[in-house]
């Protein structure tokens, strides 16, 4: 991205420490400095205003596209039909994909319907927004390939709310899925790590108890739907009620692993549908509380038709269970963890009026935020703000070749032509310094803290305790401020013109 000339009139220097953590996880190695090949934006502000639009304007070269989803609400439908594509919204609050599915678990729109491979996404919501009374199925992602991941997304339904392909593969790290009746169903290979499982209940018209999963895995597959760490929720009515799964065709499988049940499933915990699963079980299932939910009387025998079909295992021995690792499941060939894997966030300052920061390990790119609106990427270490700003704060994330955002840096202010100054969350006490027209301005103060201020001479020139999390105080030239609250000091040293 060019840079802009801009000349500041006043440098603000503050001090500040910080630190934050590092990973010991390991990313893919073919990484290439580039950025985002498309911004959607629903306000007119990016290359174009539907997610579709960026997936029709990618090349056909085999290359990676990455796409960069501005927050805003999308009534659209999404089909990604190339391999190699990244959708990576800027908030799952904010970034919301509303659509219409038309055919159940048939559909051939929804609000996500994938047919490519090397898939990923994160930061999205993906929504089917009908009512329990308006469709019984309702669809909001369907995907069909192979080797997609997803993190930190959410799909939100009623029944059959995510519906997977018969030869799938695919990676949910983070992940948040709502439905009534088998709002996760279909076919392959499919590990959801650490997702929340909601189950909705009377808040929108389901009285009977919800069901989590309906598999259809074929015979060959030795896995089906893993679900590791998870957790199960439930709206109105459905503790006690809910269903952890019934097998819909061919030989379903389902186990939870290390489950937190916040929300308990039935006694027999899975019901019948129309086959007998080759097997549905739990390996140390807990309850709110982290006590061992009771498993003696899981469903063992199934019936269709009144006719006993088979009988499956109900609970995992340990050794069963360490089976289940995301190598195992998955394959070798595939590393999802390199996909989804964040860098560290930046560590950004103000020279000069131009925000900058050090190398991030493994970041391909950058995305700038003002006020929490994205203004830019770059593929460098600093960005000159082409605004004449007054109090405004500045955010960085580093981006992965995948696209996968680091979490939120440091923020600084940029005081336009009065004062530029730099500010952390990382310090002890979280104070926020700015300095403009004359006036020292103090945010997030803790309760009853002492606020000094002092030429560079040591002569204090005020002194005061905290009565709110806000403080102004006059001031002109180069001043150090200290903020004490017991055996803390949170130290800014800062030019007020």
């Amino acid at each position: 991205m060019k840079k802009h000339l801009l000349s500041a009139l006043i440098v603000a220097i503050v001090l500040c420490l910080g630190v934050f953590a590092q990973s010991n996880e390991r990313f893919l190695v073919n990484e290439a400095v580039r950025s985002f090949d498309f911004i959607v934006a629903k306000d007119g502000t990016g290359n174009g205003k539907t997610i579709q639009s960026a997936l029709n304007s990618a090349p056909n070269d085999g290359s990676r596209f990455l796409i960069f989803v501005k927050n805003g609400i999308y009534e659209e439908g999404v089909s990604v039909t190339r391999d190699k594509v990244s959708i990576i919204g800027q908030d799952p609050d904010s970034v919301i994909v509303r659509y219409h599915s038309n055919n159940g678990v048939s559909s051939t729109v929804a609000a996500l319907i994938v047919n490519g491979n090397h898939f990923y996404t994160e930061n999205i919501t993906w929504q089917d927004p009908r009512t329990q009374a308006q469709a019984n199925q309702a669809p909001a992602h369907l995907d069909k390939g192979k080797y997609n991941a997803y993190k930190n997304t959410r799909f939100r339904g009623q029944q059959d709310t995510e519906v997977t392909g018969d030869n799938g593969l695919q990676y949910y790290h983070k992940c948040y899925f709502e439905g009534t009746v088998d709002f996760i169903c279909g076919g392959g290979t499919m590990f959801f790590d650490t997702c929340t499982l909601f189950c909705l209940g009377a808040e929108v018209g389901r009285n009977n108890g919800s069901v989590i999963c309906a598999p259809a895995t074929r015979a060959e597959s030795p896995y089906g739907y893993v679900f590791n760490r998870c957790t199960i929720k439930g709206g109105s009515g459905q503790s006690g009620r809910l269903q952890l799964g019934r097998p819909w065709k061919n030989a379903p499988r389902a186990v939870y692993l290390n489950t937190i049940m916040e929300a308990l499933p039935t006694r027999e915990g899975w019901a019948d549908m129309q086959t007998a699963p080759a097997l549905f079980a739990e390996y140390r299932s807990v309850n709110a509380k982290g006590d061992t939910v009771n498993l003696k009387n899981r469903k063992k025998d199934y019936f269709v038709n009144n006719q006993k079909v088979g009988t499956s295992q109900t609970v995992l021995s340990a050794e069963e269970a360490a089976e289940y690792t995301l190598e195992n499941v998955l394959g070798k060939d595939w590393s999802p963890l390199s996909i989804t894997k964040s860098t560290d966030a930046p560590r950004i300052s103000l020279e000069n009026g131009t925000l900058i920061w050090d190398t991030v390990e493994h970041a391909v790119s950058y995305v700038i935020f003002r006020e929490n609106e994205m203004v830019g990427f770059t593929t460098e270490h600093s960005f000159i703000p082409p605004f004449n700003d007054s109090a405004i704060s500045y955010t960085v994330r580093a981006a992965t070749e995948y696209g996968a955002l680091s979490a939120i840096s440091n923020a600084v202010i940029r005081s336009g032509i009065s004062a530029s100054v730099q500010i952390s969350e990382n310090t002890d006490l979280g104070v926020v310094f700015y300095a403009n027209n004359g006036t020292l301005y103090l945010k997030q103060l803790p309760q009853n803290a002492l606020v000094e201020l002092f030429e560079l001479s040591g002569q204090k020139l005020f002194s005061q305790r905290a009565k709110s999390s806000e403080m102004s105080i006059p001031a002109q030239g180069l001043v150090i401020v200290n903020v004490r609250v017991a055996k803390k000091t949170q130290s800014c040293k800062i030019f007020v013109d």
